[in-house]
């Protein structure tokens, strides 16, 4: 940073010519970002075992409200969009 010059200002007038050059971008293949394949938990590959889940917590004692808090409608809608359930 410029001496004198603060983190505020410096932002008000755009970005640093230290930015990241779009071009670079083609450096990051997948093949480089990638952390390996993707593994499931057996017993809950997809959406269709969420129902033995929520009743393995209820046999834990979990009320019948507290997987739904846990989970939550949001949660059920993103699942069920990512594994078409």
């Amino acid at each position: 940073m410029v001496p004198g010059q603060t983190q505020f200002t410096r932002m008000r007038r755009g970005p640093s010519s230290t930015a990241v050059d779009p071009s670079d971008a083609a450096t990051f293949t997948p093949e480089r970002l990638s952390a390996g394949p993707v593994r499931t938990v057996a017993g809950f590959e997809d959406i269709s075992k969420l129902p033995a889940l929520i009743a393995g917590l209820r046999k834990r004692g979990w009320t019948e409200r507290e997987p739904d808090l846990v989970l939550g409608e949001n949660w059920l809608r993103v699942w069920g969009r990512v594994w078409g359930g």
